[in-house]
């Protein structure tokens, strides 16, 4: 279940994670884990966010 969306507002930090269910691994290989990792990236970009 996601959260409502947040407020943009500009110098305001923001605490992301992610938590797999019962411990499992989030991602099945590397391939599937880089493909994650490059489109949080393209993200980041597109809003201007920064990590």
């Amino acid at each position: 279940m996601s959260t409502k969306p947040r407020i943009v507002a500009p110098g305001v930090i923001y605490q992301v994670y992610a938590k797999g269910v019962q411990e499992l691994q989030m991602f099945k290989n590397d391939e599937i884990k880089t493909f994650f990792l490059k489109q949080l990236a393209k993200t980041l970009n597109k809003y201007d966010f920064t990590c």
